[in-house]
């Protein structure tokens, strides 16, 4: 088994602006016809809690959640709050409990 390890930036490095910064962005082309999640392109560029499909110039942002034993998503103006990890957990625990196939 190979441990690949993440390379640290150097100091003098620029810094690129990420998604996975988790700033909020405005919806460009770019991510309108990006693959999200295994999907086609744009079509799971959207809010993991309400559902809203993503238009040009939305905010959205992309949240870090596999610290609370869940996957990342990406979040609509709208959810967005200071409890918006709370509101996904809550959100995933009650689809474990309507879908069988989320089980």
């Amino acid at each position: 088994m190979t441990i690949i390890k993440r390379r640290e930036p150097r100091d003098d490095a620029p810094v690129k602006s990420r998604f996975t910064d988790q700033k909020k962005r405005v919806a460009t082309d770019k991510d309108l016809n990006t693959k999200w999640s295994f999907g086609k392109p744009g079509e799971n560029f959207r809010c993991y809690i309400c559902g809203y499909r993503f238009v040009l110039g939305d905010i959205w942002r992309w949240v870090y959640a596999c610290h609370v034993g869940r996957i990342n998503f990406l979040v609509c103006e709208k959810c967005d709050c200071d409890n918006v990890l709370d509101k996904w957990v809550c959100h995933t625990d009650r689809c474990k409990e309507v879908y069988w196939w989320s089980k």
